[in-house]
């Protein structure tokens, strides 16, 4: 099974291993895990109700290093090294999430809001509790006609994870849907198996179902 291309250094290849995405129709792709099992994810669909119809996608380059991504019109994905005073204020974004341990808010003054959960990138890191604030945070502000950059250091598995969570819950799509849906406009996306597993429970808590399920390989 081929695997796909990945927007990171290849320095961080070793501290990966893989698991399987597939779908009720056998297409498949191999994504990245930070947990030590490897395992399958089968998926069954689940009908989405979109509260927006889908757009375009944009990724404003940063000079700085790689692209801010697009979730919806009023929603972004980034590293915090992508975070630049030009990008951010040319995407209207006027609140920033930020899901890291490490990194103090950085301040423009275009921001209205700013929100800090610190948050370890492990598998074993509480971030589900977080779900549902972060997600009315979102779609509070994209009521007011604003926008919301999500980042953590990477881009690649908190931030990702809370996007996901709002796409979940505020646009009513199942699990792979979201999970296909960001990872298909930042192609680096990839919450750690514990974060996942977190997603798993978020999409049963809401739909009483599960989109995903998850064997061991054999």
């Amino acid at each position: 099974m081929a695997a796909l291309s990945w927007d990171i250094d290849d320095i961080f290849d070793d501290f990966f291993d893989d698991f399987t995405i597939t779908s009720k129709k056998k297409k498949s792709h191999r994504v990245r895990s930070t947990d030590d099992i490897n395992s399958t994810v089968r998926i069954n669909h689940i009908p989405i109700k979109a509260e927006e119809k889908e757009e375009k996608p944009k990724a404003a380059r940063s000079r700085k290093r790689g692209t801010i991504a697009e979730i919806t019109p009023h929603l972004y994905l980034s590293g915090v090294h992508e975070m630049e005073h030009d990008v951010l204020k040319e995407l209207g974004v006027t609140s920033i999430i930020n899901c890291t341990a490490d990194y103090p808010n950085q301040k423009f003054p275009f921001v209205e809001n700013y929100v800090q959960i610190h948050v370890d990138d492990v598998p074993g890191t509480d971030l589900k509790s977080c779900f549902d604030m972060c997600a009315d945070e979102i779609k509070k502000e994209r009521m007011k006609g604003g926008a919301t950059l999500v980042h953590c250091e990477r881009g690649i598995s908190r931030s990702s994870t809370l996007c996901i969570a709002y796409l979940m819950k505020c646009l009513h799509m199942s699990l792979f849907d979201a999970h296909q849906h960001v990872k298909s406009r930042r192609p680096c996306t990839n919450p750690n198996m514990g974060f996942f597993r977190q997603l798993m429970q978020f999409e049963k808590s809401l739909f009483g179902t599960n989109s995903v399920k998850i064997e061991p390989l054999k």
